[in-house]
């Protein structure tokens, strides 16, 4: 029996393009307007060779804004083309406030590109993620085994989990790194806190807090 072999760019352009929206939504974000995308397009948009192919993908609320760029026409991205859109997309930003950018490559990224996207992120005081497509075919948060995460913007209930857990600071809760899947779906930042909802046959739902940090890959 034969295994089935790679899918094209257009599929794995076509199933992404539906998680990544899913992705949005769950961070609370409106993407009505994305939601309209056939097939079709996607064969169009997958014989295309330009870096940042397809269009973006812009959503914001009052104080967060959210650009979802692709780079596809390397099989590895690198530092200086994430660098370069990074570039890009400040220069012509009008969006005040805080900023996210989501970058689909065609490919998984090295250490040190990691470890470069960690300084543009310091440097410029915003936070870029990088997905390969590939890891974008399925919503990790509906798996049967994820509980429901959460991440807390909230001061006031932060500084009641430190009251209520006797912390003198964050980093005494457990830790969950930005790189595990369902973080890095739902956007965590190292600093931030993540609530966690487990289902619990006693009381209905246990809850517990994890502070989130920098991963390595």
């Amino acid at each position: 029996m034969t295994s089935p072999g790679p899918k094209h760019l257009s599929t794995y352009l076509y199933q992404s393009r539906s998680i990544i929206l899913e992705m949005l939504e769950y961070r609370g974000f409106e993407v009505g307007k994305y939601k309209n995308f056939t097939t079709q397009e996607m064969s169009i948009l997958s014989e295309l060779k330009e870096t940042n192919s397809p269009e973006p993908i812009i959503v914001n609320s009052k104080t967060h804004e959210i650009q979802v760029h692709y780079i596809l026409d390397k099989k590895t991205p690198s530092l200086k083309n994430i660098s370069t859109l990074v570039d890009k997309i400040l220069e012509s930003r009008s969006f005040d406030g805080d900023l996210t950018l989501v970058i689909i490559t065609n490919g998984k990224y090295s250490h040190a590109v990691h470890e470069g996207i960690l300084e543009i992120n310091r440097t410029n005081g915003l936070h870029v993620q990088v997905f390969p497509i590939k890891t974008l075919m399925f919503n990790v948060t509906k798996h049967k085994y994820v509980p429901l995460h959460e991440r807390l913007t909230n001061s006031m209930e932060i500084d009641r989990i430190k009251e209520s857990y006797h912390l003198e600071s964050l980093g005494q809760l457990p830790q969950i790194m930005d790189t595990d899947p369902v973080a890095k779906f739902i956007g965590l930042r190292p600093g931030d806190v993540c609530k966690i909802i487990r289902p619990s046959l006693s009381s209905g739902k246990h809850i517990v807090y994890r502070h989130c940090v920098a991963g390595t890959i």
